[in-house]
């Protein structure tokens, strides 16, 4: 490395700049190297060397006497002056690097670190571009931009206004730049944007560290700056001619849209040219997943026609694993799916094989899940790639808000009430225009009941073991519990039973409390899994006729009737016992059982417990009347004990 910068003094370059491109020299009076005429030599250009600003220079012949402009650069070049300046930024970099440690460490007071911070600052003022490309020293400044004022973060980014294009181009430069974007507050963002950003950002995309920064701008832009942000890429003239004005490619006219149209469609196709030629790895994953390119193509999707569509997607359908979790990425994926054909679905799921259960888990990329299950007509297919995939990772889908969406798709249907509004907007058919007879015709051709009666199938077998496995753990949460209750409406009533009997398994027989007095947790007692057994009643009670032990509310009653007195006093499970009550099976023997001690139950504070007391007095009164006739001086007299007990305790 040292041998590389003694030579690049030797040819004229000071300072840390780039390295210049070899000149050949040609002695006067000798024909330069590749033909020409006497005395001419190659014409290379020094490029611009670094601190002191010197132009390049072209090498030119002077007539006798005179020394060449490349001997005047030689002569001229401050070795020493260089070495002591290297030396210098060592050593300045070493101060900063000690203050750093300081102002870095979580335990530094607050005052100590704003007399550290006014050091460091003091130090760097006026040489933050000296020193920021390296990649040490980029993390102290980083540092300074986290914790420094907003007067300090605006005098920072004016320092590096006049070179802001190369710093955000460096590998160590371009994250001091995205850190500066997200510390900074609105009126500096907007500053930043128009000074040194505004008219480049078609030029940082062809560049890998500058395309981040100018995606890390889009993130924390508003919806004015990302309007003026995405013209850009419409046509020169925005870059050229800026306008404030929000631009969409909808509201355009016919003839001017085709231009734009045009224009971004040259730009999308080498941009995902260069995507596909790139290593596969993380700079495909890189390039394809910017925001402001997610933004484009859903802009070019919205508005064109067919046969550009068809472009689109065979171009894109191999790289929407990189583009389905964002909000505009996730659009045009499924409108990829959606208008797609058979070949091209095939093509996409294969390409999310490995990827399934990931996007499922994200908050846009499910809904490109759930357009592969609604959109492919194939579903041997999707069961081998999609569904197989799902299963096999039970406890993440089953326990995440985003992922147990594609399982109430598979168990109700499109018209599932556990599906969102938005993404059920997305499981609308969508009609093309048939090649042959010119007509619109749907994108798919199996109907939603074959479908998903041809998905659900391993499915449902596999929810069922799963959840008899432990239900009490796999009820606990929010999802799990719905994905339970889709899993009991999709079950016919005569296959009901397994689930029913591994339910009520564990439901305890007898109530137990801690050492506090307080209830031990159980599937009665859960917020969601009671609700899920709630729930599940009410399915049951459609088929359950007989009152033996056919049904879910037969099974339940024989394992709380020891407690249930108990158990209608406790949260949660007071409102299983109310389900109880409601159920014409089991209706007359819970009500024998609680009607004693009402007057108990008034003075519980649960609400199931009210809602207990006016079921009975509405349902059964007659129930009360005759035991309040015959004996119920001495059950009045029990409760007044167990009262009496339950408030000195």
């Amino acid at each position: 490395a040292k041998g590389q910068e003694a030579g690049q003094k030797r040819k004229g370059v000071v300072g840390d700049g780039p390295r210049p491109k070899k000149v050949l020299k040609t002695a006067p009076g000798l024909p330069a190297a590749g033909g020409g005429g006497k005395g001419k030599a190659i014409s290379s250009v020094l490029k611009q060397g670094g601190r002191d600003g010197r132009k390049s220079r072209t090498y030119e012949p002077k007539s006798k006497g005179q020394t060449s402009n490349v001997t005047e650069i030689r002569k001229s070049t401050p070795t020493r002056q260089n070495k002591l300046e290297k030396g210098e930024k060592q050593e300045l970099i070493e101060k900063v690097r000690r203050l750093w440690e300081v102002l870095n460490e979580g335990s530094t007071p607050g005052d100590k670190k704003r007399e550290t911070m006014n050091e460091m600052f003091d130090l760097l003022k006026g040489r933050f571009c000296n020193v920021i490309m390296k990649h040490d020293a980029s993390r102290y400044v980083q540092t300074m931009l986290k914790y420094c004022t907003k007067e300090e973060r605006r005098q920072i980014a004016l320092e590096i206004s006049p070179a802001f294009q190369q710093i955000a181009q460096g590998v160590y430069g371009s994250f001091l730049i995205k850190k500066l974007l997200k510390n900074a507050n609105p009126a500096l963002r907007e500053e930043i944007f128009q000074r040194d950003l505004r008219g480049h950002f078609p030029a940082m995309f062809k560049h890998t560290n500058a395309c981040s920064v100018a995606d890390t701008m889009y993130d924390y832009a508003n919806s004015k700056q990302r309007s003026m942000l995405v013209s850009e890429f419409y046509d020169r003239e925005y870059v050229l001619f800026r306008t404030d004005e929000p631009i969409s490619l909808v509201g355009l006219k016919e003839s001017t849209r085709a231009k734009y149209m045009e224009h971004l469609k040259a730009y999308l196709t080498s941009f995902i040219n260069k995507i596909h030629q790139g290593t596969g790895g993380v700079a495909t994953a890189k390039l394809a997943g910017t925001s402001i390119f997610h933004h484009l193509l859903n802009d070019y999707m919205s508005v064109s026609n067919e046969q550009e569509r068809e472009e689109m997607i065979v171009l894109t359908r191999d790289i929407l694993v990189h583009i389905l979790h964002t909000k505009f990425g996730s659009s045009f994926s499924c409108a990829c799916i959606q208008y797609g054909t058979p070949q091209d679905r095939k093509a996409i799921a294969g390409s999310l094989r490995e990827f399934v259960v990931k996007a499922a888990e994200n908050d846009y990329g499910f809904r490109v899940v759930l357009a592969i299950l609604a959109f492919t007509d194939d579903t041997v297919m999707i069961r081998k790639r999609i569904v197989s995939e799902l299963m096999g990772d039970l406890n993440t889908v089953v326990h995440s808000k985003y992922a147990s969406t594609c399982l109430h798709l598979i168990l109700q249907g499109r018209e599932g009430k556990q599906i969102p509004p938005p993404a059920r907007a997305i499981l609308e058919p969508v009609t093309r225009t048939d090649a042959k007879s010119g007509e619109q015709v749907p994108t798919r051709k199996k109907d939603d009941e074959t479908r998903y009666r041809e998905l659900r199938g391993k499915c449902v077998s596999g929810l069922v073991s799963y959840y008899a496995e432990d239900p009490t753990t796999q009820l606990v949460s929010e999802s799990g519990a719905r994905v339970f209750t889709s899993l009991v409406d999709a079950l016919p009533p005569a296959e009901r039973g397994p689930l029913y009997e591994a339910v009520t398994k564990a439901v305890p027989e007898k109530l137990e409390r801690d050492e506090d007095g307080k209830v031990a947790s159980s599937i009665l007692t859960e917020r969601f899994s009671s609700r899920a057994l709630r729930r599940a009643l009410a399915t049951s009670r459609e088929d359950s006729g007989e009152e033996g032990g056919a049904g879910l509310a037969a099974m339940v009653f024989a394992r709380l009737k020891l407690d249930i007195v108990e158990w209608a006093q406790c949260p949660g499970a007071s409102f299983v016992v109310v389900s109880l009550l409601e159920t014409p099976a089991v209706a007359e023997s819970v009500a024998t059982m609680l009607a004693p001690h009402v007057g108990l139950l008034e003075d519980c504070p649960e609400p199931g417990s009210q809602i207990l007391v006016k079921a009975l007095r509405e349902k059964h009164s007659s129930l009360l009347s005759s035991i309040s006739k015959g004996g119920s001086k001495g059950a009045g007299r029990v409760d007044k004990k167990k009262r009496k007990r339950r408030s000195d305790k």
